[in-house]
């Protein structure tokens, strides 16, 4: 749930419920799924367009969030392997 978040998968996540249907239980984890996805950013991850706007909604705070420009399809530039002097 968190990576596809992260990776935009969803366009406007609006709130997160887990479900325990062995106790007979749910509850709204909405902010600690966006206090997670701000705390890996923090660490490096960069997010989507969609995990901003979510985290920066559900939190109250227009921090200072790692962007993420990757387009689907598109290899990251870690992904790619470059031949120098290949021809």
């Amino acid at each position: 749930m968190v990576s596809n978040i992260i990776a935009g998968v969803y366009s406007n996540p609006l709130r997160v419920i887990a479900f325990n249907t062995h106790e007979g239980w749910s509850r709204d984890v909405t902010e600690d799924i966006a206090r997670t996805i701000r705390d890996l950013n923090q660490h490096g991850a960069a997010l989507s367009a969609a995990a901003r706007a979510f985290v920066e909604r559900v939190t109250g705070q227009a921090q200072q969030l790692q962007f993420s420009l990757r387009c689907p399809g598109v290899p990251s530039p870690s992904a790619l392997k470059l031949n120098h002097g290949m021809r």
